[in-house]
């Protein structure tokens, strides 16, 4: 819900992939926003009716979580996956793929680096 909400307030996303307009009109997104409020006001009742404890979240997992997803589509945009989209030419392996060994390298520095970090 906080993710669809920071979605909803902001304008706009600049990504390197892809930019995000929030084109909602406003009264959508304020229905929108508070029924986001409404799911996290009974997720917090039913916290308090259970009397469960706010988990403490490390940020160092939360990284070691997302990286493999990661891996998993730098594998999954390979010349030779790509086929299942349609004809790929031929040369794309030797043009995508170098660049994704090297992002796919980089990501295995960060995990090595993260997991020199004393818990």
């Amino acid at each position: 819900m906080n993710d669809i909400e920071e979605i909803l307030k902001k304008e706009t996303y600049a990504g390197i992939l892809y930019d995000m307009k929030c084109n909602i009109p406003a009264e959508i997104k304020d229905i929108l926003l508070k029924k986001a409020s409404l799911v996290k006001e009974r997720i917090r009742s039913i916290s308090n009716t259970f009397d469960l404890n706010k988990e403490s979240r490390d940020a160092t997992r939360e990284i070691f979580g997302k990286l493999p997803r990661c891996l998993e589509i730098l594998d999954n945009v390979r010349a030779k996956k790509l086929d299942r989209y349609g004809d790929v030419p031929h040369e794309l392996v030797n043009i995508l793929d170098p660049q994704l060994d090297i992002i796919t390298h980089v990501i295995l520095e960060i995990n090595r680096v993260l997991a020199r970090i004393p818990r």
